[in-house]
């Protein structure tokens, strides 16, 4: 939640009512409806003290007196799960769904984007998170692929996370079948092996390869093995493929027994970070594929107000973050140019109502329970990852709102490019 103060005064005066939103990352579910409850497969939930029993403790089961029930297995026609200590009995339908991710692994290219969609959970209210935004950032499912590296991408439901390991390239890998490929794509400089790739789902002892129409010089390698080159790439009749320039090329494998695929070769430039965020009074270093930085020409947007850029031997092409704001660095090398937007961020909390800063990076939040605090750091604009240390006392969801359930103390934080602010929570009667 990116809003003022007065969003955060709401939620000061504002007790839990059972008609809001209900939070992916809450075990607590939203029971205002007793005939419309659903549980995922794994989950337990506390209905509270009495005399249980379950229409179908195989889906459901349910401790016959501190009313723990546990979702064993899906099941879309509804459990009856009764409590008999109070006339008339209490009655719950309750449902159980076992959601599934639609991917486990995805590899995506830095500044590709794709949709991950949480599969069998519909109506639910699910909560998206990325360990390594970044990396990968996530959001209603959409996944950003920012900066070579590796990040997590989880959607909750009802407390209970379900991932997707998501690795961030800033190369291409060559194709292991074309029988549903007519193009793909590799950066300049890269060199890629297509020897032996399936065609018409064969595996064949060899390809020949050349360049469609055998345009572009033709010549002999140091194999013996002829070879085509148009100025962007140069393949040689055994698969062997190197990109020289931007652009694009058509490349043609052959079969021995004539069987033959054509394929559209896109050379394409791709920085190793598209977007990445530092601290004020920190600094990060861009890099990018075979690009020699010290050689490299390095401009900035806000060069002296919101970076600074290294200028001699070693430090250049590291970024130093002067104050709040966005600039793109650009780099030059060798003909090709890459950008990345930088975000300079301070990661400190809104004070007031009820939050004060105790001293750097930590902080004391007094709250009654049944209200809630929109934790708001006006100069971060990334996605911002909080967590309770325990839910029981304060809960926290994926927008900062923090809501006091039992007295007691805990702490929430969060960490914002490497440093760490902690909420020291207070929650009274």
């Amino acid at each position: 939640v990116k809003e003022n103060m007065t969003l955060t005064a709401r939620f000061m005066s504002n007790t839990v009512s059972p008609d809001d939103v209900h939070s992916g990352l809450d075990e607590e579910m939203n029971i205002s409806d007793p005939n419309d409850i659903t549980m995922v497969k794994g989950q337990s939930y506390k209905f509270g003290a009495g005399i249980w029993e379950s229409s179908d403790t195989g889906v459901i089961s349910i401790g016959k007196k501190n009313g723990v029930a546990r979702a064993r297995n899906q099941s879309l026609i509804p459990v009856t799960i009764r409590n008999t200590a109070v006339l008339p009995a209490v009655t719950y339908k309750v449902k159980v769904v076992a959601p599934e991710m639609s991917d486990r692994v995805l590899t995506l290219g830095v500044g590709s984007s794709e949709k991950l969609t949480l599969l069998y959970a519909d109506g639910m209210n699910i909560a998206w998170r990325s360990s390594n935004v970044k990396t990968a950032s996530v959001e209603e499912g959409v996944v950003t692929a920012k900066a070579r590296g590796n990040a997590r991408i989880t959607a909750y439901v009802n407390g209970k996370g379900y991932s997707c390991n998501v690795r961030v390239t800033d190369k291409y890998t060559a194709p292991t079948t074309f029988d549903d490929v007519n193009s793909f794509t590799i950066r300049p400089t890269q060199t890629l092996n297509l020897k032996n790739v399936a065609v018409g789902g064969v595996k064949p002892n060899k390809l020949d390869w050349r360049l469609s129409d055998e345009s572009g010089s033709r010549d002999v390698d140091k194999s013996g093995w002829k070879a085509w080159d148009d100025g962007i790439v140069r393949i040689d009749v055994n698969g062997k493929l190197t990109a020289k320039a931007c652009g694009s090329s058509t490349v043609i494998g052959k079969t021995g027994d004539h069987r033959t695929k054509t394929v559209r070769v896109n050379v394409s430039t791709i920085p190793s970070k598209t977007e990445t965020y530092i601290n004020v009074g920190r600094n990060e270093r861009l890099s990018y594929y075979k690009v020699n930085n010290s050689k490299a020409s390095w401009s900035a947007t806000g060069v002296g107000e919101i970076v600074q850029l290294g200028s001699t031997g070693g430090s250049k092409g590291r970024v130093y973050g002067l104050k709040p704001g966005t600039s793109v660095v650009t780099c030059s090398y060798n003909g090709m140019v890459y950008s990345t937007t930088v975000h300079v961020e301070r990661p400190e909390l809104a004070s007031g109502n009820g939050l004060f800063k105790v001293k750097a990076n930590e902080y004391m939040l007094t709250l009654k329970s049944g209200t809630r605090f929109v934790l708001d750091m006006p100069e971060v604009v990334q996605t911002i990852t909080w967590k309770s240390a325990d839910k029981r006392k304060a809960f926290v969801d994926e927008r900062g709102i923090v809501e006091g359930r039992n007295t007691g103390t805990t702490v929430v934080s969060t960490k914002i490019n490497g440093t760490l602010v902690k909420v020291k929570v207070y929650v009274l009667q």
